[in-house]
């Protein structure tokens, strides 16, 4: 599946992700984004969160940091812990591309893996969520 540039999410850079937010920026906020300082820092930022982060994650998380408020790259690289998912590729795929069947599915999985206490059956259960989705993304948008 290709996306953005016409890359591979997997072969998504640190410019791929500053695009990715300057287009998820002007979507949420309604303005262009501007640098903020040397845009080389930037860049550094998304270089630094790729070396240690899934590219998923790290897309919803833009999503959700601009959402809330995080106007600037640097602010947000800082705070990515704050705004980044359990099940980031099933969420980035789920609200962009999901219908109802798999936004249910997606949210009875997340329900299961915030159980403090979680049973043999509700691990069972979580297991296949996770494979039913894992299946459903190959199936809908190929081989990642």
């Amino acid at each position: 599946m290709k996306k953005l540039n016409g890359k591979r999410y997997k072969d998504y850079t640190a410019t791929d992700l500053r695009n990715f937010w300057c287009k998820e920026y002007l979507e949420q906020i309604g303005d262009e984004y501007q640098v903020h300082g040397y845009g080389g820092n930037e860049l550094k930022a998304f270089k630094d969160l790729l070396e240690y982060n899934n590219i998923f994650d790290i897309l919803v998380a833009i999503q959700k940091g601009i959402k809330d408020g995080k106007r600037t790259i640097k602010l947000f690289a800082n705070a990515f812990g704050d705004y980044s998912p359990d099940f980031g590729k099933f969420e980035f795929f789920v609200k962009k591309y999901g219908r109802q069947l798999e936004r249910d599915n997606f949210f009875e999985l997340v329900i299961l893996e915030s159980k403090w206490l979680a049973n043999a059956d509700d691990r069972l259960k979580k297991k296949d969520l996770i494979n039913w989705l894992e299946e459903w993304i190959e199936i809908k948008y190929g081989k990642l």
